[in-house]
């Protein structure tokens, strides 16, 4: 019941209904856990901290309680602490990412200098896009990098100034030096709010595209591109509206809307 009400979006009815399961059973990790992801969603800090905590208290090694903890410290600029926490995410019981082989973990210390070094893709495209930034610190660090991600994002990524190797499919074994998925970088790098690679840009658009829809759109009104729908996950909801919402900006003078939207949604067009 309460996983239904959080889909259809009633956190705050979520979150009354989790309170009166505690009330039941009060030494409930899980619930602490699950109350404070909610809680954090609509902005109270603090008090998912306080959730947080009161589940680690009852569950000290509760992986996914850590795992959820990383969000309102990311949230309160902490970036440091979420990245540590957010390692949790790999001990839970349900995977979202294959941890590295155990072989095959580097701690962020170890000399890359030689080194055959395996990244795989996480989470959706738009994590992927951002995170690929830190593939050229390892290859500084003096590794052979390789990127296992979709193909879809090839063309794209091929665009960065990197020798990264990209691929679809594992390497062989024996060409596996170390491994870790996308986004542990951030934190076996070190990285804090201030180190952050900034590359600007580090993402080419293909100049024979550009060429050719600037031939197709010419340059006689300003144009702004617009997506309006994500999937139908619970992120994915969470930031989705209706098209009709870009009528009053469409009425500005000299302004045209451009759809780069795909998939579902689509239909909204009509």
């Amino acid at each position: 019941m309460v996983n239904a009400l959080y889909e259809k979006g009633d956190t705050a009815a979520a979150i009354d209904s989790l309170k009166k399961a505690l009330k039941i059973n009060p030494n409930y990790a899980e619930i602490y856990s699950n109350m404070g992801q909610f809680i954090a969603e609509i902005g109270q800090l603090s008090a998912a901290i306080d959730s947080f905590k009161q589940a680690l208290k009852i569950k000290s090694d509760y992986a996914e309680a850590y795992a959820n903890f990383s969000l309102p410290h990311l949230l309160q600029g902490s970036l440091e602490e979420r990245l540590k926490l957010y390692e949790w995410r790999l001990r839970k019981n349900a995977w979202t990412v294959a941890p590295a082989s155990v072989n095959r973990i580097w701690d962020g210390k170890q000399s890359l200098n030689g080194k055959q070094f395996l990244a795989y893709e996480e989470q959706g495209l738009g994590d992927m896009i951002q995170f690929c930034r830190y593939l050229p610190l390892l290859e500084h660090k003096g590794a052979d990098v390789t990127f296992k991600v979709k193909p879809i994002l090839h063309a794209l990524l091929q665009t960065m100034d990197s020798n990264t190797s990209l691929s679809t499919s594992r390497p062989e074994e024996y060409k596996i030096d170390f491994e870790t998925p996308l986004m542990s970088l951030p934190h076996l790098l070190n990285t804090s709010l201030e180190t952050i690679p900034v590359m600007n840009p580090y993402l080419f658009a293909d100049q024979h595209r550009v060429k050719k829809w600037g031939e197709i759109l010419g340059a006689n009104r300003f144009k702004v591109g617009i997506c309006w729908q994500g999937s139908k996950t619970k992120t994915g909801v969470g930031r989705s509206f209706p098209l009709s919402l870009f009528e009053a900006i469409s009425k500005i003078p000299n302004l045209e809307l451009i759809s780069l939207h795909k998939g579902e949604g689509e239909d909204q067009i009509s």
